[in-house]
C-alpha cells in the first residue's frame, strides 16, 4: 500500500511539473523568468490602424468579412435597423418601454414608463455603437461616462424585427440581464 502510495505522489509530482511550470511562452534570459510583453499590466490596445501599417493585404481581407465589420460607431451605414416604423418595445420585468429612432446622424433610445396613460419616467439617451454584421444581428452599445452597457434593444436581420434582446426577454436571465441594464 505505501508503494501504491509513493507512485502515485511522484506520478502527481511530475505531471504537475509538466504541466503546472513554465508556459510555452514564458523564456529564461540570464536566468530570470519572464512572459510575454502583452500580458504586461501596461500594454493597451493599439487599434486595427496600427497592424494595417505593415500588413495591408490581411487588413484588406479581414475587413470584407462580417467580424470584421462587426463593430463600429452607430451610424445609418452601419445599422441595418428599420426604426422608423417600429413598434415600441415593453420589457415586463422592468415594467419599461423603450423606442429607438434617428435623430439627424445620431440614433437615440428613449426609455420610459407609464402609469395608465401619464409617462411617470422618461430618460433619452444616445447609441454609441452598433455590434453585428447586420447578416444576423445589430446589437447596440451606450456609453454612460466611459463605460459600455448593451442597449436594450436589438435588431434582428434575418426576421427584419426589432426586439428586446434575448436576456431582456425572459425571466430567468433577468438577474444578468439587471447587470447589463443602464437605466437608473
Amino acid at each position: 500500500m505505501k508503494k501504491v502510495a509513493l507512485i502515485v505522489v511522484i506520478v502527481f509530482v511530475a505531471v504537475f511539473a509538466m504541466f503546472c511550470g513554465p508556459g510555452k511562452g514564458d523564456t529564461k534570459q540570464g536566468g530570470e523568468l519572464t512572459t510575454f510583453a502583452g500580458l504586461s499590466d501596461t500594454v493597451s490596445y493599439v487599434g486595427i490602424n496600427t497592424c494595417k501599417q505593415c500588413h495591408q493585404d490581411i487588413y484588406n481581407t479581414y475587413m470584407q468579412t462580417g467580424m470584421g465589420q462587426s463593430f463600429d460607431n452607430a451610424t445609418h451605414a452601419k445599422s441595418k435597423g428599420k426604426f422608423e416604423d417600429a413598434k415600441v418595445l415593453y420589457d415586463k420585468f422592468s415594467d419599461l418601454y423603450y423606442k429607438p429612432y434617428w435623430k439627424g446622424d445620431t440614433l437615440k433610445v428613449t426609455e420610459f414608463r407609464l402609469s395608465g396613460n401619464d409617462t411617470v419616467y422618461k430618460r433619452v439617451q444616445a447609441v454609441s455603437y452598433i455590434v453585428g454584421s447586420g447578416q444576423h444581428t445589430n446589437s447596440h452599445i451606450i456609453n454612460v461616462k466611459g463605460y459600455l452597457y448593451q442597449a436594450p434593444f436589438t435588431f434582428y436581420a434575418q426576421q427584419g424585427r426589432l426586439d428586446l434582446p434575448r436576456a431582456l426577454r425572459t425571466a430567468t436571465t433577468r438577474g444578468l440581464a439587471g447587470l447589463l441594464a443602464w437605466s437608473a
